[in-house]
């Protein structure tokens, strides 16, 4: 699975039903938690849309800022998990 289509799938989906401010910047390296773009309910918001859209359970032990802090990492994620057994 490819990372820029999936970055560019999660920005989307970031900036248009998450975003604590509809016009904040969202590169694939912003800290979504910690520059303010996502509140923790918003994060668990995209924890769901990330199993609904690419069919795999997230692991709870997955849930750190190793894994979804940001965009880039969200995506490396996905396309390992999408890619693999999940």
């Amino acid at each position: 699975m490819d990372t820029d289509a999936i970055e560019n799938e999660l920005v989307e989906y970031i900036r248009a039903s998450l975003a604590t401010e509809p016009d904040a910047e969202i590169t694939p390296e912003t800290d979504l938690i910690g520059e303010g773009v996502l509140d923790s309910v918003a994060m668990v918001d995209l924890v769901v849309w990330v199993e609904e859209n690419y069919a795999f359970r997230v692991d709870v032990e997955d849930l750190e800022p190793e894994s979804f802090g940001s965009v880039l990492l969200i995506a490396k994620y996905v396309a390992e998990r999408a890619g693999g057994s999940g």
